[in-house]
């Protein structure tokens, strides 16, 4: 498990992170799509050995008692950010934050 204290952190350490994980935040930016201020969780499957059932689905006991629900799987954060990369080598930070946003509502790639 590795915990990042802001989402320019993650977004920073993106290609470092292993394809085969997970990362959590508070359920409360999840659900108000506003990621700027939370820590994040990134948990790789073979981390996870205990899960609590939420409305939400399954969550590692580690996210849970942290008050976190899945925000996105490692391989699709990765995807987001190397589109938005391939759009712009020069994409700032907010660029970011908003492609990713983007990602989480529609299910689809910004691509402007």
């Amino acid at each position: 498990m590795k915990e990042f204290g802001t989402i320019g952190d993650l977004i920073n350490a993106y290609k470092a992170l292993p394809c085969d994980a997970y990362i959590y935040c508070s359920k409360s930016v999840i659900e108000t799509e506003n990621l700027e201020n939370d820590k994040y969780l990134v948990i790789e499957s073979e981390e996870e050995d205990e899960y609590v059932e939420t409305e939400d689905g399954e969550v590692p006991k580690q996210a849970y008692d942290l008050g976190m629900s899945s925000l996105v799987d490692v391989e699709t954060f990765k995807y987001i950010l190397s589109f938005q990369y391939k759009l712009n080598p020069k994409t700032l930070y907010k660029d970011c934050i908003k492609a990713i946003e983007y990602y989480l509502s529609n299910d689809d790639f910004l691509d402007e």
